[in-house]
């Protein structure tokens, strides 16, 4: 569905690649060339319910945020945000609790 690509950091500089394509289930957020492991990579997900006209109740995944730190010598907080928008997917990256960019 969607890729993006964000440069990290000032002095030490680090390379985050994330890849929605089996958004919410399947997403890879990859530092630095190497993978998170898959339980890393689960992270939280928000839920929104609706009403469908047959009355029933709709449970839509709307945004999928994952955590993680990165660095040695300049640690960072790092937040990946995927949010469901219509048909596209924008993802978000958060660092030290501050938007950094969103693709």
């Amino acid at each position: 569905m969607a890729k993006a690509r964000f440069e990290i950091g000032s002095q030490e500089k680090h390379v985050v690649e994330v890849d929605s394509r089996g958004f919410p289930d399947e997403i890879e957020v990859v530092v630095d060339g190497k993978k998170l492991p898959s339980e890393e990579v689960i992270g939280q997900s928000l839920t929104r319910e609706s009403d469908h006209r047959l009355g029933l109740k709709l449970r839509t995944v709307t945004t999928k945020e994952v955590q993680f730190s990165l660095g040695e010598s300049e640690t960072h907080s790092v937040m990946v945000r995927l949010v469901k928008q219509r048909f596209s997917i924008k993802i978000e990256i958060h660092v030290d609790g501050t938007l950094e960019g969103s693709a």
